[in-house]
């Protein structure tokens, strides 16, 4: 079955051709887009990509890519955010990245250890996302992120909610984040 990606799919995957750093992070492991793009439910516009290394350790890819981030058009600032101690990983984001539909964000997070990524969340969602769930989720997030608060987790909240509590409003979306042990 051929599915027809969003808008926003595509041109989250054309910045991140355009940004050419893919196939030089799949170099040292696994590179793999994670999150709202990987399941095509997109409403604040932010790139994840995860990456598992293999060949070479987070600080020492994090010290050689983001000079390689620097140096590409559009891209001003990078930050490096150091979570070893705590999930055993690096960040490098891109604050704001100007695409056609408006500035995006782009995390990259590196590490050793496949339990800090999210390619399992992506696999295991991604089959159970159909027209109605898909539609559910978009509304739930849209009204989150109207209100700023589409941060901080609550989008894997909100689509294990819809996925596998039947949630379907943003009243029993609340109610299950109260009683949810």
């Amino acid at each position: 079955m051929i599915v027809e990606q969003s808008p926003k799919k595509l041109e989250a995957l054309a910045i991140l051709k355009t940004l050419d750093i893919m196939d030089y992070l799949n170099s040292y492991g696994d590179a793999r887009i994670v999150g709202s793009v990987a399941l095509d439910l997109i409403v604040k516009l932010d790139l994840d990509v995860h990456v598992l290394l293999l060949l070479k350790s987070p600080m020492d890819l994090a010290l050689e890519l983001i000079p390689i981030l620097l140096s590409r058009d559009g891209v001003g600032e990078v930050r490096l955010t150091d979570y070893r101690d705590s999930s055993e990983g690096l960040k490098i984001s891109v604050d704001s990245y100007l695409g056609k539909s408006g500035t995006w964000s782009l995390d990259i997070w590196l590490t050793e250890k496949v339990y800090t990524t999210g390619f399992l969340d992506v696999l295991r969602l991604s089959h159970r996302i159909d027209s109605t769930t898909r539609k559910i989720i978009l509304k739930l997030k849209w009204h989150y992120h109207q209100r700023g608060n589409l941060q901080d987790g609550i989008s894997k909240e909100i689509y294990e909610a819809v996925i596998y509590h039947d949630v379907k409003t943003v009243h029993e979306f609340e109610h299950y984040r109260k009683t949810k042990i």
